[in-house]
């Protein structure tokens, strides 16, 4: 297994799915944390940063909806 060349996302859930309830080995185990890796950077890099408009917004926002709990 950990000879694939993995593709972000799409492969990293179809070897999810493709590997047993069973014990993993180290091998498998270091394979399926970088296609995880692999999905969770290129998801990250999709995503604009926050203006600093919109973190002033969200510390608003978070706050008092803390205060109406």
């Amino acid at each position: 297994m950990g000879h694939l060349k993995l593709q972000p996302c799409g492969d990293a859930v179809l070897l999810m799915l493709s590997i047993s309830l069973g014990p993993l080995n180290p091998e498998e185990r270091k394979t399926i944390a970088y296609a995880a890796l692999a999905c969770w950077s290129n998801f990250d890099r999709r995503i604009s940063p926050v203006s600093p408009s919109e973190k002033e917004w969200f510390s608003r926002d978070w706050t008092t909806g803390a205060q109406d709990d």
